[in-house]
């Protein structure tokens, strides 16, 4: 008969051990694959936000220039508006002094002419 020696205390522990190594060890290589893999997935975003970034940067920067031009053009038609309203408005004043010089020498011509006929005739 032969029967198998039962296993001693010191086997069992050290079978127990190495099972558990074992299991910690696959869970160790499981973490460190889902590491890796978050750390390729948190490089591509930053990858992405850095280009998302650079975008928007690049956007800001030539809307701030449309927004100089366009502050410029308008400085510069509102110039231009102001130099033609004020030619405008010395022209209508001119123009207005002439008339009425004219309307006052017409009135002081009849006005003579009045006063003449009338002194003529007393």
């Amino acid at each position: 008969m032969n029967m198998s020696k039962q296993p001693d205390k010191f086997d069992t522990l050290i079978d127990w051990f190495l099972t558990e190594a074992k299991d910690i060890n696959l869970q160790q290589q499981e973490m460190l694959q889902k590491l890796e893999k978050t750390s390729e997935e948190l490089d591509n975003k930053s990858d992405l936000l850095t280009k998302s970034f650079n975008q928007l940067n690049t956007q800001l920067v030539e809307q701030h220039r449309n927004i100089l031009n366009a502050y410029k053009d308008e400085k510069s038609d509102r110039d231009m508006f102001k130099s033609q309203a004020k030619s405008i408005l010395q022209e209508g004043s001119n123009t207005l002094t002439r008339n009425i010089l004219i309307g006052c020498f017409v009135v002081s011509v009849i006005g003579s002419l009045i006063g003449s006929c009338i002194a003529h005739y007393i």
